[in-house]
């Protein structure tokens, strides 16, 4: 059964819903309709106005989003648009696709941006799972903080180091160990940053002075050729330049420019919309 058809709504209300799955009725039982909402299309949110940062707030997320001292942060990067909306939508695309190019119904599907990005909080739902809701709260978790061997630190030029040396497996063991040998701290490498052991610990803050006594750029110098998992936090205008950023394999950004737009006019062509 050939795809011939399908379309994808931004939704701002219920009856821009209605009007999208009426626009569905009559077509080719392979159409594929797809409606991206801010809080899905029913219930008592169904009409309520919001942006990224509403969704990630009532998603949860934006409570993950937050310092040690608890404060949170506004991202500048629209986590609930590109992760909630445009990945999750794609993925249901290409799901829906599938389907219906194996002979399946076609479908009307709907994506909510809170809704994708409560699923996509995986770590809050294994710790509320778990009756560990303390662990969620900054600093208090194996992700966000609360151990010293995942973590991001201030250097003494005022710029910062991410260390994510997390001990999950021997490989990394050897890292962690790597890690604390470099900085003069070997007796770390055996004592802590391991399943099973507790979170938190002296060593984090013992770690996080030490790293104050040299710039990031030394710390980069000394502790990237020894591939540990210590990388520095780059501004956007860095990361741009950077030799990783910038190697043979990575496509120019006017090339990808490029590509996307002809991609999209092959998408049209093929599936006969105009």
């Amino acid at each position: 059964m050939p795809i011939c058809w399908w379309k994808v709504f931004v939704l701002r209300s219920w009856h821009d819903w209605v009007s999208a799955t009426t626009c569905c009725a009559g077509q080719s039982e392979a159409g594929l309709l797809r409606a991206i909402t801010g809080y899905g299309s029913d219930g008592q949110f169904a009409h309520k106005a919001g942006h990224d940062l509403n969704y990630i707030a009532y998603s949860g997320v934006l409570d993950q989003l937050a310092a040690h001292d608890g404060v949170h942060i506004a991202p500048n990067l629209q986590l609930a648009d590109l992760l909630g909306g445009a990945l999750a939508t794609v993925m249901e695309m290409l799901a829906a696709l599938w389907h219906v190019a194996r002979g399946g119904e076609g479908r009307c599907l709907n994506v909510s941006m809170t809704h994708a990005m409560h699923a996509h909080n995986v770590m809050t739902h294994i710790a509320l799972a778990n009756d560990d809701h303390a662990s969620t709260r900054a600093g208090a978790g194996l992700l966000n903080g609360g151990v010293p061997c995942y973590d991001v630190y201030r250097t003494k030029d005022e710029r910062f180091i991410a260390v994510g040396a997390r001990w999950n497996c021997e490989v990394l063991a050897d890292l962690v160990r790597s890690l604390c040998e470099a900085i003069g701290r070997p007796q770390w490498g055996a004592r802590h940053w391991s399943p099973g052991q507790a979170i938190g610990g002296a060593d984090a803050a013992q770690l996080g002075v030490l790293i104050r006594e040299r710039t990031r750029d030394e710390w980069v110098a000394l502790l990237e050729p020894l591939d540990c998992c210590v990388a520095p936090v780059l501004t956007p205008a860095e990361a741009a330049v950077h030799p990783l950023l910038l190697a043979e394999h990575s496509a120019p950004q006017q090339d990808l420019t490029r590509l996307a737009f002809v991609v999209d006019e092959h998408v049209l062509a093929a599936h006969h919309i105009g």
